[in-house]
């Protein structure tokens, strides 16, 4: 096969249900899975370029009025301006980085057992020194096995996702559900439609109608969430409420026998 465009085309099954069939069938079946595969490479190559050419063009745009206008020109406020954009490239790169080495490697792990709450109240403390929305954290001791950096990573995006779309409030949590570790981040803010609710852990997936448009973020927080969570053997869910967005993530508990 020489290019993505025929990865469109189907072997003919004949009739009958012989070895031949089997080997047209099998064959379409893989064709179709590397179509897929092709058309969603294309589809993260172009949203991540326009992701990029967003902040690229505000610092062309910034550094052409100031060669044009020095005089006129608040060169302080360009200066954060510029720093802004830059940071969400640097963002923006890490989390490309993250996600193209994961697809092809999976997600290495540097597994201890520790305590996820103990991680939850630092993500909680933070939050509530930024200000502007009440955080509200209810945990109990709860080890698990983890990569610490990936979980901190994980549970960084959706704290800062609930944040930016909580109207006022902010509810994590951490309890034991049988051999589960489990963390709900809760925000009291526009909620997610139910046929968008899977669709969101899709990569650059930004929702305009039911959720504000994400301002800052890079449209890759949760489906990284998402990678790492099953990483762990684990999950990351959005669950069904009357309001607000509750995620849930769930890790698998470390071994009685693990804990420091």
């Amino acid at each position: 096969i020489e290019s993505a465009r025929e990865l469109s085309a189907r072997v003919p099954v004949p009739r009958g249900d012989d070895e031949i069939a089997r080997l047209a069938t099998t064959m379409n079946v893989m064709l179709a899975r590397l179509q897929a595969n092709a058309e969603a490479q294309r589809q993260f190559v172009g949203d991540a370029s326009h992701e990029l050419r967003s902040p690229l063009a505000t610092i062309r745009v910034a550094h052409e009025v100031a060669t044009l206008h020095p005089e006129a020109m608040d060169w302080a406020m360009t200066s954060r301006e510029v720093l802004a954009e830059l940071d969400r490239i640097d963002l923006l790169v890490a989390d490309l980085l993250l996600l193209a080495r994961a697809d092809e490697h999976g997600l290495p792990l540097r597994l201890d057992a520790l305590d996820v709450a103990g991680l939850l109240d630092a993500e909680a403390r933070r939050l509530s020194r930024v200000g502007g929305i009440e955080v509200v954290a209810t945990t109990t001791e709860a080890v698990a096995s983890i990569d610490r950096h990936l979980v901190e990573r994980a549970l960084r995006n959706l704290t800062e996702n609930a944040v930016r779309h909580a109207y006022s409030r902010v509810e994590l949590a951490v309890s034991i559900d049988a051999a589960t570790v489990v963390v709900d981040v809760i925000d009291d803010g526009p909620g997610v439609p139910a046929h968008d609710r899977e669709r969101i852990f899709d990569r650059f997936v930004r929702l305009d109608e039911s959720r504000a448009r994400d301002s800052g973020g890079t449209g890759l927080g949760l489906p990284i969430a998402r990678r790492i969570a099953v990483a762990h053997r684990g999950d990351l869910v959005l669950l069904d409420t009357p309001s607000g967005a509750h995620f849930r993530l769930t890790l698998p508990s470390a071994p009685a026998a693990d804990h420091h």
